[in-house]
């Protein structure tokens, strides 16, 4: 008996680890936040999780076609072409990289601003395309996923674990402004020590520093208010409604 047990414990390890092994999906991330979240994914998959990513049909390098993916992809078939994808990143590439050191700061603010609807225009588009396919929703029920993972950024994955019933995870890089982070997760960041990420300070400032700092706190706070809050707020209700119904 005794030389059997470690045997026997041995076997019994991996029936345990396999037993615990989960079905996760991922709701389509794309750009810089696809490669922080694909690290993540391929390491569940070593370890015997079932992994399937939810991809627009239209996006910038999730290459679903991929017939050596470990992946399972299920296509989200999005209205914008890939062309008007290609094109909106380009514009937004070209700014920040070339022009961007040689604009004032409210023309800054107001690209901003503009970036952000125009990603968040096509945030809501995948959106539709899940939520409005009942079909689509049945078949991913069905499926029984354990998990969720999502960027909240990729406005969405919450709402979609909502509608299937079961938690979700993020991953996440980060905000402008560190909007998320301090509003949703409670990131303690005074202003006056704490530097918004993409303002290029550090935690070394001067008083107009400081100063710059705070102002564009304040402004990311507004625009999260006015945008992800009071849109997508209503967005939700509205979809959770209707799913509710059907």
């Amino acid at each position: 008996m005794g030389p059997r047990c470690p045997l026997l414990l041995w076997a019994y390890a991996c029936c345990w680890s396999a037993g615990f092994c989960g079905k996760v999906v991922v709701w389509p991330t794309d750009a810089s936040h696809w490669i922080n979240v694909k690290v993540l994914l391929e390491e569940l998959v070593l370890q015997g999780h079932e992994v399937t990513v939810l991809v627009a049909s239209s996006n910038l390098l999730i290459d679903y076609r991929d017939t050596s993916s470990r992946f399972t992809f299920e296509v989200l078939q999005v209205p914008f072409t890939q062309e008007t994808l290609d094109a909106l990143m380009e514009d937004f590439l070209n700014f920040w990289m070339n022009e961007v050191s040689n604009v004032f700061p409210w023309d800054i603010m107001w690209r901003m601003k503009k970036d952000m609807e125009d990603f968040t225009d096509i945030s809501k588009q995948s959106c539709d395309t899940l939520v409005m396919d009942p079909q689509l929703i049945a078949k991913l029920r069905q499926a029984k996923f354990d998990v969720l993972i999502a960027d909240p950024l990729s406005i969405g994955g919450e709402l979609v674990a909502e509608i299937l019933a079961i938690p979700f995870v993020y991953s996440f890089r980060f905000s402008d402004g560190n909007v998320v982070e301090r509003l949703c997760g409670g990131l303690p960041s005074p202003p006056s020590y704490v530097p918004a990420s993409v303002t290029g300070l550090t935690d070394q400032m001067s008083f107009v520093q400081r100063l710059q700092n705070f102002l564009f706190y304040f402004y990311m706070d507004l625009f999260f208010s006015k945008l992800w809050r009071d849109e997508w707020d209503e967005y939700y209700s509205n979809v959770l409604g209707k799913t509710a119904v059907e």
